[in-house]
């Protein structure tokens, strides 16, 4: 009469609350597996092996959807001076062209 009938809600007496996997403990686990470590009696401790003399590419790991995305002008500085008059020798004048 004052729309769809819906069932009465009434309590489950066998209703036991959410339920979980039962847990057992393992009988055969020894702890936190740790990696043996051998030594490597050929290293050496090398401090400069991130600087490079001459770097002669660079490369962009991306994923896209749609292709057609160009990159240019790419500086690689430690910088922020340098990078901003970079920027202002090179970006900016573009930026107002291809605005």
């Amino acid at each position: 009469m004052d729309g769809e009938w819906e069932p009465p809600m009434i309590d489950n007496p066998a209703y036991k609350g959410e339920w979980k996997a039962k847990q057992i403990k393992n009988p055969n686990y020894k702890g936190k597996w740790v990696h043996p470590e051998i030594d490597n009696p050929e290293y050496a401790p090398d401090d400069d092996i991130y600087l490079y003399k001459d770097l002669g590419a660079i490369g962009f790991d991306l994923w896209q959807v749609k292709s057609g995305t160009i990159f240019d002008n790419v500086l690689i500085t430690d910088s922020v001076d340098e990078a901003k008059s970079h920027a202002a020798e090179t970006f900016e004048p573009l930026r107002k062209k291809e605005a």
